[in-house]
């Protein structure tokens, strides 16, 4: 691989920015798109000192290795157990391999399976059901979500945290549901809440099981509309999800059953 600093663009400074967040160190600002500037460079350097690397904020050998090797977890199959297993399942579900019968619940079975089989095709990987270094490294790395006019960082908690991976999932159907009512006016929508960290959660006086602790709730404005009007809207176009109509703001959850306050 090659050698990256601070200035180089393209998709290897991608994959150290997945292999950084994968790995626990945020990219809250910018995430992973392409792009080396200060924000990558701290982060890079932080994690460099953290594994006895010289933290000069280049990506050489020494620190890709070092990277890959952080991201990479045991080798599970059916059958297996634990929080290891339940790490598989939660990315599995952030790309878009769904488990609805028994969820992220830490145990392999034929469902985790069957969903892991398709993504190991999807990405031309050895279709064994196996969990191996391998796909471990490309379920890590896999490509944040996104649409035409939304960025991951658009929901990160107003912390500063960016918004875990096991939630991106629920941040790729919200995406998918904004663009929709973007449509409707085809007006900008700005994003004012998207996740929230527990802690943050409590500071602003959210709900003790909110929607937002899973990433699965926005709080958002249309440029040029009255809230009032969009929440009209959105009753129709949502009978069986959350909707909150406040003064500034129109809240929407995805939680499947019908809510209205």
């Amino acid at each position: 691989m090659q050698t990256i600093k601070r200035g180089s663009k393209g998709e290897a400074v991608r994959e150290m920015q997945q292999l950084l967040i994968a790995a626990g160190y945020s990219l809250p600002k910018y995430g992973a798109d392409g792009t080396f500037g200060a924000e990558s460079e701290s982060a890079l350097r932080e994690f460099q000192s953290d594994n006895g690397l010289s933290a000069d904020g280049i990506c050489g050998p020494k620190t890709w290795a070092a990277l890959r090797a952080k991201g990479a977890g045991e080798t599970i199959r059916r059958g297996s157990k634990g929080e290891t297993v339940k790490k598989m399942q939660q990315l599995l579900v952030a790309v878009g391999y769904g488990l609805p019968k028994y969820g992220a619940d830490g145990s392999f079975g034929a469902e985790s399976e069957e969903a892991l089989r398709r993504f190991q095709e999807a990405n031309g990987l050895a279709v064994d059901g196996i969990c191996g270094p391998k796909t471990w490294a490309v379920l890590q790395a896999e490509d944040e979500p996104g649409t035409e006019h939304f960025k991951l960082r658009e929901f990160a908690c107003r912390d500063g945290s960016a918004v875990p991976r096991e939630y991106w999932g629920n941040v790729r159907a919200l995406m998918t549901e904004l663009e929709k009512i973007r449509a409707v006016w085809g007006r900008p929508i700005v994003i004012n809440s998207g996740y929230r960290t527990k802690t943050y959660n409590q500071q602003c006086g959210g709900a003790k099981a909110s929607q937002h602790l899973t990433a699965n709730a926005v709080d958002f404005n249309v440029q040029g509309v009255a809230p009032s009007t969009v929440y009209a809207k959105l009753d129709e176009m949502y009978p069986d999800q959350g909707l909150g109509k406040y003064a500034d703001f129109t809240h929407l959850d995805l939680r499947g059953y019908r809510a209205r306050w």
